[in-house]
Order: structure tokens, then sequence, then C-alpha cells
């Protein structure tokens, strides 16, 4: 017995003519026909399927065998197809051919050839393949309630896309808000880089003033070295011209002293010669001519020497007149030197306090350098997590289209198969 599934179709192919019979091969159901009349046969091993056949490397639809008046044609679909042992894609299926699918074999015969029937449920353990097939009706049936099914599964989908959508519009905004706060800490790391190359700036001028002020110190330490040595110089000047005033009134003092020797010396003689004249007054009495002529010399001597102490006097007030106002400008040197070191101790303090001032603002620079570097980590740190936040949103969004992309193509598969199964009950 022969089982026969046939039911009206049309085909492009033409209208066949007869039916297809396929013997198995191998297995405990070796030589059996499965005879079919349909124009488009589906093997594989999906229920909806015309030959449900349940074989290694066959997927749910195996193949599809299109019928005509003239010819048959088979295509692969979900399944390694070899006719004659071949490997096809697309390929006529005559009478005497060999058509493999997976694992199963068939020998396509004539329809005169005679074969055992052919069982509702055909299954070998041993080759682990298995057929059904089954009837319009039932094939009917299956298929309204796989398009209800697919329906259902249609409108989940849609579902799932609007779902999809909204989550890409809310990814977009997200996506949006992450470009708004990478473009603000652009801006904050140009504000930073501003703000360094202005601290920079500063720097620089800073090291400028420092140099300046270690110039001006420099000039100023010169300064002071030659007023030092203008100060030894005069210091060596004053002490000669005090070692002349002190030869000079030492001069003076042997001059005084010779002098009061000599009239000391004078008054002796006068005195000695009175007593002469006194002891030899009568003897002296016939000489008095000679004597006031004496007399008379000895005053004009007198004169002479206290013409020469007056003008002695007169040069010893001159040098001491001298020595005051030698001892005036040296005091007044002194004071002008005074006052130069005074001037000298105030730059040295102002450049001192310049100096405390130039290492405070070092510190302040540097805590300033400080406070710079830890915001450019805290930055850095941002920057990197926003990277890894678009990362992430980037690949999610990717993720999303893929699925919208696969949701896309299942529910234009799903619509295909939809009308197919319109097609199918139509007919």
């Amino acid at each position: 017995m022969v089982l026969l599934a046939s039911r009206p179709q049309h085909s492009l192919l033409g209208q066949p003519q007869g039916s297809l019979n396929l013997r198995a091969i191998g297995g405990p159901h070796a030589g059996r026909v499965i005879r079919l009349a349909d124009a488009k046969v589906t093997i594989g091993s999906d229920a909806k399927c015309t030959i449900e056949l349940h074989a290694p490397e066959v997927g749910a639809v195996g193949c599809v065998v299109l019928r005509g008046g003239e010819s048959t044609l088979v295509k692969a679909w979900d399944a390694p197809v070899n006719v004659n042992g071949r490997p096809v894609q697309t390929s006529p299926l005559r009478v005497g051919d060999r058509l493999e699918i997976g694992a199963a074999a068939f020998d396509v015969v004539a329809e005169d050839e005679t074969a055992d029937d052919v069982p509702a449920d055909l299954e070998t353990s041993q080759d682990s393949v298995s057929y059904h097939i089954r009837t319009p009706e039932e094939r009917i049936r299956e298929l309204e309630s796989s398009a209800r099914r697919n329906r259902n599964r249609a409108r989940r989908l849609a579902a799932a896309h609007r779902d999809s959508r909204a989550r890409i519009a809310d990814l977009e905004v997200l996506r949006l808000q992450a470009v708004q706060e990478r473009d603000e800490i652009a801006a904050q790391r140009a504000q930073l880089r501003q703000d360094a190359n202005d601290l920079e700036a500063a720097l620089r001028q800073f090291e400028a003033d420092v140099e300046q002020s270690e110039a001006e110190r420099a000039q100023r330490e010169n300064e002071l070295t030659g007023w030092q040595q203008r100060l030894k110089h005069l210091e060596q000047q004053l002490a000669a011209r005090d070692e002349e005033l002190r030869k000079s009134i030492a001069a003076l003092q042997e001059s005084q002293q010779a002098w009061d020797r000599e009239r000391t010396a004078g008054q002796q003689r006068m005195q000695s010669g009175w007593e002469a004249v006194q002891s030899e007054r009568g003897a002296l009495e016939q000489k008095r001519n000679d004597f006031e002529t004496a007399r008379a010399d000895w005053e004009r001597a007198r004169e002479r020497q206290e013409l020469q102490w007056q003008q002695r006097s007169q040069e010893q007030a001159t040098c001491s007149e001298q020595l005051t106002a030698e001892e005036q400008r040296l005091n007044a040197l002194a004071t002008e030197l005074t006052e130069q070191q005074n001037q000298l101790s105030t730059q040295r303090a102002e450049c001192d306090a310049a100096e405390q001032r130039c290492a405070e603002r070092d510190a302040e620079l540097a805590q300033q350098m400080t406070a710079l570097e830890e915001r450019r980590a805290q930055l850095a740190g941002q920057e990197a997590g926003l990277c890894e936040k678009e990362e992430t949103l980037t690949a999610e969004e990717r993720r999303l289209q893929q699925g919208l992309g696969e949701l896309d193509e299942r529910a234009a598969a799903l619509r295909s198969r939809a009308a197919e199964l319109d097609s199918i009950q139509a007919e």
C-alpha cells in the first residue's frame, strides 16, 4: 500500500502530472515508497512541513520540491542536499535519481513500481531518521494555528519594536547629554589650559622680577662694596692726615719747648748779667755806655724773639684752625658715610623684604600649581568616566540597532511567512 498526499495547487512550472514517488533507502523501512501529489513539497524537521523528517543535519525546512507539468526541481534550504552524490542548491529531479537530505536517502521511482505501504509515522531508530506525512486538513489546521501564533508573535514583536524605538530615543537623549557634558568638559579643559598658561606667564614674570631683583641686589652690593672701599680709602686718608697733624703738633710743641728754653736761658742770662751789673755797678759805671748799647741790642733781640714767638703763636693758631676744619670735614664725611650705611641698610632690608615676598609668591604659586594638578586629575577622571559612559552608550546603541535589525528581519520573515501561509490557506 502507498500513502498518497495531494490537494489542488497551482505552480509556476505548470500543473503537475501524476505523483512524486520517493522510496526510502536503508533502515528497517527500506524499500517503502512515499507518493506525493502536491506541486510544492517541503521536507524538514518542522511540524508544518509536508514530510516531517527528523535526521542529523536537517533543519526546520531542509529542502523544497517544486513539481510542474514538464519538470521537478529540488532546492536546498536548511540541510545539505545531494542528487546522485553531488551536492546541489537547485537541481532537476528525475526518475532514477537518488536524493540525499542530511542522513536520509530516497530514490525517485516511477509510478508503476510496486512498493509496500508506508505507515503514517515512519521512524528508524537505527539511522536516527523519522518520517511523518500529514493530510491536507491537518496541514490547514496546523497552518491556521501557526498563522495565529505568528500574528500574536508579530504583535509582540511590534510592541517590542516600539519599546526599542522608545529606548533608542532615550539613549539618543542620553547621548546628547553625554555630548553636552563632553563639550562642557572640553570648555573646562580649555579654561584650565588658559589658567595654566596664565600661571606660567605669571611664573615667568615672577622669575624675571626675581632676576631683576637679583641684578639690583648685586648692583647695590657692588655699590656698597664701592662705598666701603671709598670709606676705607677715606679712613686711610684721615689716618694719614691725623698722623701729619700729630707730627705738626709735635713739631710745634718741640719749637715751643725750644723757645721756652731759649727764653729761660735769656732770662737767666739777663738775671746773671743784672746781678753782675749790680755787683759790678761801680766797675761798670764806666762801661755804662757799653752796657746801654748792649742793653739796646738785647732789647732788639728780645723784640725779635717776641716777634718770632708771636709768629709761631699765629702759625700754631692757624694749624689749630686747619686741624679743626679738617676734623669738621672728616666728621661731615663720617656723617655722610653713616647716612650711606643707613641707606644701604634700608636697601638691604628692602631686598630682604622683596626676597621674602618672592618666597611667599613662590609658595602661593606652588599651591596654585598643586590645586591645578588636582583639578586636572579630577577632570581627567571625569573625562575617563564620560568616555567609558559614552562607549557603554555606543555599545548599547549598536546592540539595540542590531536587535532592531534582527527584529525587522524576523518581522519581515514572519510577514513573508504569514503571506505565504495566507496564500496557502487561500489555495
